[in-house]
């Protein structure tokens, strides 16, 4: 129901005064059916809304109205004031348990005919919400339905009286059992309500928070709605933020996401300096990704000019960088590339660039791969090994056979075994036998496995010749594989 609600909110924020323009049609128009008929929201501060209704339904369609105007529906023949609508449907979704879930053209209908309800209609049907929630409290799911459908009422309340909708939203708040943060999306379309053409309303409803926790959430949720305007405006106020915890990482990354589809670059920077090497890797991928999707050329060309690892590992891995970076100079350049904000960011670019050059030029990308560092030159001799036992598995499992015994030459025989083992099991059995250590049982799980798919009596003999404590941990190697 929550997806419901945000959907239905996010398609208009009423209240605005802002003319929708926009006409819905109804799910059915069939006769003695439920018919929602046609409805079109009305537009500006003096429009006037109303819906015409269908056959036999409820046309529960207020006009998006603004404050002189007035918002009436027809249903059945009979003209209904949007007030009384929405009373009566809010009463519909009442139950004695809680409130029903009701179907996404009911919220919808719910939803406009608060368009014509002004702020003390729209405190009553907070009320009866409040007092449901209370009287049900404890009775488990149904409860739920009725804070969303509360929502639904604020955020309308917040356009057109920002304090009383603070005042409700810490009524039914005082109802919860689980007080925890108030949800940054109710938050973010409350505050675009009630923020339009007057931010300091809001910094106002923010100040009212009880807690520091919900003061926080909201704070980052107010940046959410103000970096669709002001991006660089909002970075300044999140770099000034203090981040003694982990608390604000999520809405910090919502927040740089949107200021990255007008300012991707300054996001980028911004990202560069939120919180700790992990979360700021996060973060940069996330816009560096989006960016790419949405200009390939611009993204590639931001990443080659940082020099930046991870971007450079994004762009070379998406199909949409159009062959815009020189690998071969980037492999020669490679010693002088900073490290980036995760250290393990060139060693991922290191086994890009390896398994890219493998598929034109093995015994090139192995040279390359040998002449890292060692932590690098494991990520990238790794990939030339994967890519080659993809491309020639025979000719691969006889340089594999020289590789020295230690982890990497253990990763790329469990790559072998599971390439070679369904044409070849015998094979797969005897590398698995070579593999000691962590990777064993997964190596003989995977060979018994391939062995078991031609001649389940052959697989049982090779595990009854296993130790009892090796069996075990084999047999649960080969039912973690079929799940």
């Amino acid at each position: 129901m929550k997806t419901t609600v945000l959907a239905l909110l996010g398609i208009t924020l009423l209240g605005s005064g802002v003319g929708l323009g926009w006409i819905w049609r109804g799910h059915s128009e069939s006769a003695g059916q439920r018919d929602s008929g046609i409805a079109q929201t009305g537009g500006g501060s003096d429009g006037t809304g109303g819906t015409v209704g269908g056959k036999n339904g409820r046309n529960g369609i207020a006009g998006g109205a603004g404050q002189n105007s007035t918002s009436m529906t027809m249903t059945g023949g009979k003209l209904e004031p949007a007030p009384q609508l929405a009373r009566r449907i809010l009463q519909e979704m009442l139950s004695d348990n809680g409130f029903s879930h009701g179907p996404p053209v009911e919220l919808f209908e719910f939803l406009q005919a608060l368009a014509g309800c002004d702020g003390p209609e729209l405190k009553a049907l907070l009320s009866d919400i409040h007092q449901s929630i209370v009287q049900n409290q404890g009775k488990g799911g149904p409860r739920r339905g009725g804070e969303e459908v509360a929502m639904m009422v604020l955020v309308r309340l917040a356009g057109v009286d920002p304090e009383g909708a603070m005042d409700k939203l810490l009524e039914l708040r005082s109802a919860q059992k689980d007080k925890g943060g108030l949800p940054k999306e109710i938050m973010a379309f409350m505050f675009a309500a009630a923020g339009k053409g007057d931010p300091s309303r809001v910094e106002a409803m923010i100040a009212r928070l009880p807690d520091e926790e919900s003061k926080k959430s909201a704070q980052m949720a107010w940046l959410l709605v103000k970096a669709k305007q002001d991006p660089e405006g909002v970075l300044q106020e999140l770099a000034a933020m203090p981040q003694k915890d982990d608390s604000g990482f999520s809405q910090a990354r919502e927040i740089l996401r949107n200021v990255a589809f007008r300012a991707p670059e300054k996001a980028l920077e911004a990202a560069a300096k939120f919180g700790n090497p992990q979360q700021q890797s996060r973060m940069m991928g996330d816009i560096v990704q989006n960016w790419l999707e949405r200009d390939p050329a611009a993204a590639t060309k931001w990443a080659q000019q940082s020099q930046d690892p991870l971007a450079l590992t994004i762009c070379l891995r998406s199909e949409m960088q159009l062959d815009l970076i020189d690998e071969t100079k980037l492999r020669s350049q490679f010693a002088s590339l900073p490290t980036g904000a995760d250290p393990s960011a060139r060693s991922q670019l290191a086994g890009v660039l390896a398994a890219n050059l493998a598929r034109t030029d093995l015994p090139g990308a192995l040279n390359w791969a040998n002449s890292l560092p060692a932590n690098e030159q494991t990520f990238a001799v790794n990939s030339v090994g994967n890519t080659w036992i993809e491309k020639d598995p025979i000719a691969a499992s006889e340089w594999l056979a020289r590789l020295p015994a230690g982890p990497t030459k253990d990763e790329l025989a469990i790559k072998l075994i599971n390439k070679i083992g369904p044409d070849d099991p015998e094979s797969a059995l005897t590398w698995a036998n070579s593999i000691q250590g962590d990777s064993r049982s997964r190596a003989l799980g995977s060979a018994i496995n391939s062995i078991k798919a031609r001649d389940p009596a052959a697989a049982e003999q090779v595990l009854n010749n296993l130790s009892e404590a090796e069996r075990s941990n084999v047999r649960r190697s080969m039912e973690q594989m079929r799940r």
